[in-house]
Formats: structure tokens, sequence, C-alpha cells
């Protein structure tokens, strides 16, 4: 019964790093890159630690200047004012810009994916081991 559970919850895991490297892939694909330019850092605050998010400019291919809060949130010294960093927007809609080196996007979604699989096809095997014992015991009886 513990492993059925283990699957359930390995498999909601992998789902969601699948849903979120694919929804980083879609965005990506569509997405323009260009150079921006850190011009502030807007604290926030996650679960009692205070973060900062980059506030970063940046100029389209067609000369339109962009300013947008990126929803990483680093540690003081991950970004500087004045720092130069690659991003990606989308030409449709520039203010949907995203940092390239997001880490979010290129450990989490694949860490939640290995780790939620590998938990949902134990927790399938162990199901399996399960049901064979249960059925060896009903036998000899």
């Amino acid at each position: 019964m513990i492993s059925l559970f283990l699957s359930i919850i390995g498999a909601v895991f992998a789902y969601q790093g699948w849903k979120g490297f694919r929804q980083r892939s879609r965005q990506i694909a569509g997405s323009v890159a260009a150079v921006g330019s850190v011009i502030d850092l807007v604290p926030i605050n996650i679960n009692g630690r205070r973060l900062y998010s980059p506030k970063v400019a940046f100029t389209t291919g067609q000369g339109r200047s962009i300013i947008f809060v990126s929803d990483y949130g680093a540690s003081w010294k991950t970004f500087l004012p004045n720092q130069q960093i690659e991003i990606f927007y989308d030409p449709r809609n520039p203010q949907l810009a995203v940092i390239k080196a997001d880490p979010s996007a290129t450990l989490l979604y694949p860490a939640l994916m290995i780790i939620g699989g590998t938990i949902a096809i134990s927790g399938i095997f162990f199901s399996f081991i399960e049901v064979f014992i249960y059925y060896l015991i009903l036998s000899a009886k």
C-alpha cells in the first residue's frame, strides 16, 4: 500500500518537472536571445528567506527599451548592478523575458523528472513485489 502511495507521489513530481521543462522549452523556442543589464536588485521573501530578483533592462531587435523583473530570486552576490546577462524574450511580448542561466529551468525541472520518475518506478516495482508476496502467503495456506 505504501509503495502505491510512493508511485503516485513520484508520478506527480515527475509530471510537474516535465510540465515545467516543456513550458520553459516552448518559451525559449519562440524567443529571441539578447543581452541585458542588471539595473537593480528587488528584494523578495520566500519562506522567511530574503532573496533578490534582478531587474533587467534590454533593447529589443526593434529598438524598444524593456525593463523586467526576473522570477528568479537568488542571494545578493549572484547578480550585481551593471552586470551583463543573457536573456530570452518573446518578440510578440518582450515583457515576458527570462534569464538564460536561470537554474530553475536548467536544474530544477530535470531533477524533478528524474527523482519523481525514480520514485514512481520504484513504487511500482515494490507494488508488484507486495502483490507477489501476498499471493505466496495465500497459496501457502
